[in-house]
Order: structure tokens, then sequence, then C-alpha cells
């Protein structure tokens, strides 16, 4: 591939994406330099010839390749599954240190000492069972088509939802052609409304309006390829665990915000942190006062009280802040999703039975009490607002709606009644 330096100068250069980061090599293989993951800030494709990669202390990379989207999608997965594990880590770190502080609040008292069985990482690791499905009592062309994913994927150890993305982004990135033109015009001429409803919303019209493009007068022959690929509804069943079903709108809805959140990020989050500024004082005010709380002072019910304080889902939690700055929709949805599964993962690990709704929703409002967030509103806002309309009707968009009935459900406690 070939590398423009800051005189526009082209030099060809070796891209070498390891499990630890990326190796910038000459064409002999020596060793310009190495960058691990936590170092890169963003990679962004240009078109489907050019992609940049910026860094958060060293210049931007620019590289044209033919093989650009792939790249790109590459490296976006395994910068994504490095953040997982470092987010897991800290996670853990950060728990460490919320039982120590907690221990220090009640005088060194042991009824804060840190749990080592709770915060052990097998009791958080894998994936919750999913049931099995019954093929047969599914359609005979839906089975049909899961079967030859499945195939097809031990063959090319790929996903469908991968080739599909791949194949979707060929068009949304591809200035040359009319739709790729039409998104670049649009980000550069992009204007904020008069809230942030307002901007998300016109926002949105436009994405809806390209997507019913991509999927109705394309004719690409990438897109016509996956036609047959179910859409939600389409099974009686629940999939297996290996072989999701998979929507060809929402691949393209993703590839979309890709394309339009991204460089418009520090527009939309200054707007939005702009906006909510007062409100996320007057609740991290609410939430310092309710920090010395008991569970129990929450509505959680005596045998659903955690002798450890939940530590980790208090700790996952506090990575919204990190995280809201970019407005990437998966670190948003990856942050809620941590939480609520270090909940139900800390349950267990405890022995308090099962957590339903009513158990839940008091235990997040201690936890987002005990986070000490100083953008709570904002965050959860920024949720809400970028869910793609397969979230909304999935876990997340369940998880969004208790999140914020939590936050109203802490504007009603009463220090004086509780504490």
């Amino acid at each position: 591939m070939k590398k423009v330096n800051n005189f526009k100068r082209r030099q060809d250069r070796i891209l070498r994406v390891t499990e630890e980061g990326v190796y910038n090599l000459k064409r002999n293989n020596v060793v310009r330099r190495f960058h691990p993951f936590e170092d890169i800030k963003n990679v962004i494709l240009v078109d489907t010839q050019r992609f940049t990669v910026q860094f958060y202390n060293w210049h931007d990379y620019n590289y044209i390749c033919e093989m650009a989207v792939h790249i790109v999608r590459e490296l976006r997965e395994r910068i994504q599954a490095n953040m997982s594990d470092v987010r897991m880590r800290d996670m853990y770190s950060r728990a460490i240190e919320y039982q120590v502080e907690q221990m220090e609040m009640e005088g060194g008292q042991a009824s804060m000492v840190i749990g080592a069985d709770v915060l052990d990482p097998a009791h958080f690791t894998g994936t919750p069972e999913r049931p099995q499905a019954r093929e047969l009592e599914m359609p005979e062309d839906v089975r049909e088509v899961l079967q030859r994913r499945r195939k097809l994927e031990q063959i090319l150890g790929t996903s469908e939802e991968d080739r599909i993305g791949l194949d979707v982004d060929q068009i949304v990135f591809d200035q040359t052609g009319d739709l790729g033109h039409t998104i670049q015009c649009y980000v550069k001429a992009f204007t904020l409304g008069a809230s942030f409803s307002e901007t998300v919303a016109s926002l949105r019209n436009f994405l809806e309006t390209v997507k019913r493009h991509v999927l109705t007068k394309t004719d690409h022959e990438a897109l016509t390829r996956h036609q047959m690929v179910p859409e939600p509804g389409a099974m009686s069943t629940e999939p297996a665990p290996d072989v999701a079903a998979v929507s060809v709108a929402s691949v393209v809805e993703g590839s979309l915000f890709a394309a339009l959140v991204h460089p418009l990020a520090p527009m939309l989050g200054g707007q939005l942190l702009g906006e909510l500024d007062a409100e996320d004082v007057a609740m991290a005010r609410l939430c310092g006062s309710l920090a010395r709380v008991p569970q129990t002072g929450f509505g959680i019910p005596e045998d659903a009280v955690s002798r450890t304080g939940f530590p980790l889902a208090i700790a996952a939690l506090k990575q919204l802040d990190d995280v809201l700055p970019s407005l990437d929709p998966a670190g948003l949805r990856g942050v809620i999703l941590d939480t609520a599964d270090s909940i139900y993962k800390a349950a267990a690990a405890e022995g308090l039975g099962t957590i339903g709704a009513e158990e839940f929703l008091p235990i997040l409002m201690f936890v987002i009490a005990r986070a000490g967030l100083a953008r709570a509103v904002s965050g959860f806002r920024a949720v809400s607002e970028f869910l793609s309309d397969g979230d909304r009707v999935g876990e997340i968009g369940y998880y969004s709606t208790v999140f914020r009935t939590a936050l109203d459900g802490l504007k009603m406690i009463r220090v004086e009644d509780v504490g």
C-alpha cells in the first residue's frame, strides 16, 4: 500500500496488524514504528481506496490501498475487541478502588471488605446460554438459509453480517459514486438545529432516506445477493447461538452511522453537553448527597442486598463519562450492557437469587448514585438518541428505558427520609 506523508509524497509501506497493535513497516520489513491499539484514536474510511489512522500522541497516517474498506473494518474490530479487554481490566481496577474508598468512608469496617469470590474473573467470563432453536418449527426457506449461512461461516471464518457490512461500506464510502458523494456533501454542509433533539431528528431523517434508497433503489450486486437473509420477525423461534438472524437494514444503518456520526461527533457532543449541563450538574449533586444511603434506602429488597455493593457494575458505569465525548454508539451500548450484565452476574455469584425487574430497577438506582458520573443525563440521552431501529426493540432498547426510569426514580428520593 501507499502511505502519504505530510509533504504529500507517496511511500511504499506495509501495515501489519497483530493482536497487540499495528506496525508501520518499510518494504524490506524494517519496522518504522509500532502503535498499540490503545494509542489509536480513530480509523476513518475516506473512500473505498483511502483511509486514515489517527493517534492520540502521534501524527495521522494516511494510506492508499484497494483493500481500504476491508482493512478499516478489520482495524475497527480489533480496536473494539481491545477496548473490551481494557474496559474489563479497568472495571476490576475501579471496583477495587471503589471498595477501598467505601471502607475508608465506613471507618475501615469489615462490612465493605473486598469479596474475592465476587471479583473473581471466573464469575464474569463467557456469555449466558441461549435456548437452542427448534429448526423443525421454522419455515422451510428460513431453515435452508440458516443452514447455508452456518456452512459458509465455517468455510470462510467470517459472519454474514461482516460480509454484508463490507459490501455496504463499499457503497456508502465510495465518494466517486452518487451515494457516497451525497453523504460527503451532507457532512460538509451540516449545521446544528435549534436543539439537540431537532439536530438528531434531522440527522435521522437523512439517514432513513439514504437507508431506504440503499435498500430499494440500489442495484448493486452485493446487496441483491443478500435479499434472502431473514429480517427480524421472519422466524417463529430464536435462532441457534452460532447463527444469529441478520437484517440487511440494520447493517446498512450501522454503516451509515459510521459515515455520519463519527465525523459530526464534536459538533453533536458540544451541543448535547451544553444543552444538558445544568441537568448533569444537578444529577451529580444529587448522587453525591445519596452516596451514604444504604442499599435498602433505594428500595432494594433485603434478599437482594449485595454484601460487596455491586462494585463491578459501578466500575462499568463509571466508564460512561469516558466514552461519551466520542458519541460512539457501540461504546455507549457496551457500557450500558456491561453494567446490566455485571449486576446479574454479581447477584448470581453472591447467591442473591433471581433478579427480576422489581429488583433490578432499585439496584440500578443504587449503582448510578454510587458511580458518581459527571455526565449521567447527557450519557443516557446519547444512548437513547443513537439507538438504531433494531436496537430500540432489542436488549439495549429495554435497558435504555430502564436507565431513564432509574434517573427519574433518583430524583424522587428524599435524603432525609432514607439517610
